[in-house]
């Protein structure tokens, strides 16, 4: 069996090689909570600010994609589910963008990460431990 220092070594190479686990549910309806507060308070009414930023936190508690077409997004559903008009519409385009792209990317993520941390047997593995040095 190799020195302690070797082992840990190992050990930390292993932990630093490991994917890193995206954000849990409650974690990211935050993130996604504080970017409408943010980014779409200050550029929408009221009414459609909640009404967007309910309608992004539905995908994040479903883990649903937001709608899309032609692989972009389906911008007429979402405006006819938030109930936003053209002017609303357009404005919402522009800054509700970035957290739907990062509703997407946290459902990819996630799904990734779901099917990494499954060993062969369908048990979460974190650390093959023949690579630390314990058999």
């Amino acid at each position: 069996m190799p020195p302690a220092p070797c082992r840990l070594r190992n050990l930390i190479r292993v932990v630093n090689d490991m994917p890193r686990l995206p954000a849990s549910s409650s974690v990211f309806s935050q993130k996604i909570s504080s970017f409408c507060d943010m980014r779409l308070a200050c550029a929408l009414s009221s009414h459609d600010h909640e009404n967007l930023r309910s309608y992004m936190l539905g995908f994040v508690a479903r883990r649903a994609r937001p709608p899309q077409n032609a692989g972009k997004l389906d911008w007429k559903e979402i405006a006819v589910a938030c109930d936003l008009d053209s002017e609303s519409l357009r404005v919402a385009k522009r800054v509700a963008q970035p957290g739907f792209e990062a509703i997407i990317r946290w459902l990819e993520e996630t799904k990734i990460a779901s099917a990494n941390t499954r060993g062969h047997s369908g048990e979460l593995t974190l650390v093959d431990r023949s690579v630390v040095g314990h058999n």
